[in-house]
């Protein structure tokens, strides 16, 4: 697993916007239990039925949070990302992004915690290139 500690929201999109310009990857956007909003950046909330991912964040008792549909990650989708900055920061606890035909997570943020995580080992050397300070290392704190 690779960490990232960043606490700009707009970097951290701005990551997740790199590694989907390196691969076709798709996004679902996690809620906190407690939501009430009907969707973000004109993408509706999924079925509670409809299971297209792993979360990362998990509430106990089998809760089911509420997601977003999966839908393609572009740098339109982003840029949209950033523009709805507040109503996102109060409402998702986690950005996910998935390969397609793939319930695992590859990668993900978690605003509120400052936090990346990438599950792919392989991207470490393509992330500190980038000057990004990512490790394998997990915070003290996590």
């Amino acid at each position: 697993m690779i960490y990232i500690e960043e606490y700009s929201f707009e970097k951290q999109i701005s990551i997740l916007n790199f590694l989907s310009e390196k691969e076709d990857l798709e996004i679902i956007m996690w809620l906190y239990p407690e939501s009430k909003t009907r969707g973000f950046c004109n993408i509706n909330l999924a079925p509670k039925d409809l299971f297209e991912g792993e979360p990362v964040t998990t509430y106990g008792d089998d809760f089911q949070t509420k997601r977003t549909k999966r839908i393609k990650a572009t740098k339109d989708l982003f840029s949209k990302i950033q523009n709805e900055k507040k109503a996102i920061a109060e409402n998702c606890d986690s950005l996910v992004l998935y390969r397609p035909n793939t319930r695992q997570w590859l990668a993900c943020t978690i605003e509120h915690e400052h936090l990346l995580m990438i599950d792919d080992d392989s991207l470490l050397k393509t992330l500190t290139n980038e000057g990004l300070n990512a490790s394998l290392e997990e915070p003290s704190w996590w």
